[in-house]
This record gives C-alpha cells, sequence and structure tokens, in this order.
C-alpha cells in the first residue's frame, strides 16, 4: 500500500503541475501578444518621429518669427506709420 500511496500523490503532483503549465502557457501567450501589440504601435510612433520633429521646428521657427515681428527686432522693425494717419 505504500508505494500506492506514494503513486498517488505523484499522480495528484503532476496534475497540479500540469494545470500550473497550462496556466502560465496562457500567461506567455497574453504576455506575448501584448508585447507584439506594443512593438507594433511603438514601431508606428517611432516612424511617425521625424514628421512630428519637423512640425514643431517650423512651428517654432513661426512663434520666434512673431515675436520678432512683434518686438520689432532688427530687420522686423514694425512699421507704425499707418497708425500715425489714423490719429489726425
Amino acid at each position: 500500500m505504500y508505494l500506492y500511496d506514494q503513486l498517488a500523490l505523484v499522480k495528484s503532483e503532476l496534475g497540479r503541475m500540469n494545470e500550473e503549465n497550462k496556466q502560465l502557457n496562457e500567461e506567455n501567450k497574453q504576455l506575448k501578444d501584448f508585447f507584439s501589440r506594443l512593438t507594433i504601435k511603438f514601431n508606428a510612433l517611432q516612424m511617425q518621429m521625424p514628421v512630428y520633429t519637423t512640425l514643431m521646428q517650423q512651428q517654432q521657427r513661426t512663434n520666434n518669427h512673431r515675436a520678432l515681428q512683434f518686438r520689432g527686432a532688427p530687420g522686423h522693425e514694425v512699421n507704425h506709420s499707418h497708425t500715425k494717419h489714423m490719429h489726425r
């Protein structure tokens, strides 16, 4: 009977380990799917970065140009002559 009990314990442990293995395989599959989606999104974002960077640089240049015009910086003097005629 001692051998029978040991065999029953081994079978029980094997069943438990098989269940745990199934759960781990499912978690692994879910993580692989998640990582795959994350990689696709990252690559798409990485491909868009040069376009985004260019747009941001253009916007910054436009903002800088407007700021220089507003302040009347050298080469960007503000012409107020049209306002003098309005006040006469």
